[in-house]
């Protein structure tokens, strides 16, 4: 830490340095001056974009392998999370969707597993659902548990009970192994039919390591989502649907 402060002190605008120290704030709960580098680093690289070099446009890409652009990537992705967690969700979806049109097909820093978070934190449902759709057909967004479960919800708060009741049916068949921990996390009793089912009990048992990985993110960030009043009854209901039809 006191090298990373000494190339501070003699070069305030050395990027790396600046992102290196932020992590290293972060983790010593000084999270006020951490979020100060990371907006210096972005200040230091906007600097230096060129003059035909324009964000706002969309149609700027960047090769994240080159070693030059990464320092951008980072800290725009940094930035994301601070904003985020300071629940300015609809500016974090922006610097979401800023991240993801520097390279969309590669997606580097897989934003798009954060992209519906922010979407739904910030109710931007239907531009949700319009992503959803545009790129299943080449991404296969319903394949991952995060997407599956966020298109029912935005459904659901759009008004639309009975797709979302589709939609959310087909998100716990597919990944059952989010049920349980979900409930636990938001602290929601559920009857001993969905507690003592094997489909949903063992779900995790019988899955990939990484499907495992990916519902627990899911459910880590995004269990708030689901502790509205509305939301939790619509679960539960759903969910008895589905133990019927397993059991039919």
């Amino acid at each position: 830490p006191d090298f990373i402060v000494g190339i501070i002190n003699t070069h305030p605008y050395h990027v790396d340095a600046l992102l290196q120290l932020s992590d290293l704030c972060r983790l010593s709960d000084d999270l006020a001056l951490a979020a100060e580098l990371v907006q210096r680093a972005l200040y230091c690289l906007e600097c230096a974009f060129h003059p035909s070099f324009s964000v706002t446009l969309g149609n700027c890409r960047l090769d994240y392998r080159l070693q030059q652009n990464r320092s951008l990537y980072i800290a725009l992705f940094k930035h994301m999370l601070f904003i985020g967690s300071r629940a300015c969700y609809r500016t974090a979806l922006e610097f979401c969707k800023l991240i993801l049109s520097l390279d969309p097909e590669g997606d580097p820093l897989a934003v798009v597993l954060a992209l519906d978070f922010y979407a739904l934190r910030s109710q931007e449902y239907e531009w949700f659902l319009r992503i959803a759709n545009d790129w299943e057909p080449t991404r296969n967004l319903s394949q991952l548990p995060h997407f599956a479960y966020s298109v029912a919800i935005a459904q659901f708060q759009l008004g639309d009970v009975e797709q979302a009741h589709i939609l959310l049916q087909k998100a716990l068949i597919m990944f059952p192994g989010v049920l349980i921990p979900l409930t636990e996390k938001c602290n929601v009793q559920t009857d001993s039919r969905i507690t003592s089912s094997p489909f949903f009990k063992n779900a995790q048992l019988t899955q990939s390591k990484s499907l495992t990985q990916l519902e627990l993110l899911y459910v880590a960030r995004s269990y708030h989502l689901w502790k509205e009043s509305e939301l939790v009854p619509w679960l539960e209901s759903n969910v008895h649907q589905v133990l019927d039809r397993i059991d039919a």
